[in-house]
């Protein structure tokens, strides 16, 4: 009877330490969270070929604020997220703000990432990372993962996990802030 109880709570444990470890919220200036005073990390260099069959690179972005999302087709979190992804894209892009998303399914996983993407009608580019080296350039401890970039190349904020407030305060207003000040620093 013990024995049965526990392997029936184990999945519930399990489940919900992962769920409390990707609803932390970080705004560090490093992929690693760091946070504080400290000048902002520059980001490390992305480039690759898009879902659909495009180059890009983080460094072709420079100029642009850039939202990097990190997410995974069968993460509940990253489902939620990505309708809002797509409005906050459609709103910013003609405002110097690009979209980089990274899909970190495996290879195999590509076709219902795709799925996934039209049933979200996302038009941002979006690149896989199914092999991980984005992912540990970045120190991603978890889905979904969002990364401000500054028009300089460095990483201006970040935030774990999603809630549409979460994202409002730490990516919206984030962007609002580079934005603003780039365009007073440019007068």
């Amino acid at each position: 009877m013990k024995r049965g109880y526990w392997l029936a709570l184990a999945p519930v444990v399990v489940a919900g330490s992962v769920s409390l470890g990707m609803a932390r919220e970080s705004r560090g200036a490093e992929p690693g969270g760091t946070s504080g005073n400290r000048a902002a990390a520059p980001a490390p260099p992305v480039s690759g070929t898009t879902l659909d069959g495009k180059p890009i690179s983080l460094a072709g972005l420079k100029d642009k604020v850039v939202v990097m999302s990190f997410w995974t087709e069968w993460c509940g979190g990253c489902r939620e997220e990505m309708p809002s992804l797509v409005r906050f894209y459609k709103t910013y892009r003609d405002r110097g703000v690009e979209v980089l998303s990274v899909n970190c399914d495996s290879p195999g996983g590509i076709g219902r990432a795709k799925a996934f993407l039209a049933q979200n009608g996302a038009t941002f580019p979006v690149i896989n990372d199914g092999r991980g080296s984005v992912q540990r350039a970045y120190r991603i401890e978890g889905y979904p993962c969002l990364f401000v970039i500054d028009q300089s190349g460095a990483i201006a904020g970040r935030q774990l996990g999603f809630s549409e407030g979460a994202f409002r305060q730490n990516i919206v207003a984030k962007v609002d802030q580079l934005l603003a000040t780039h365009r007073t620093a440019s007068r």
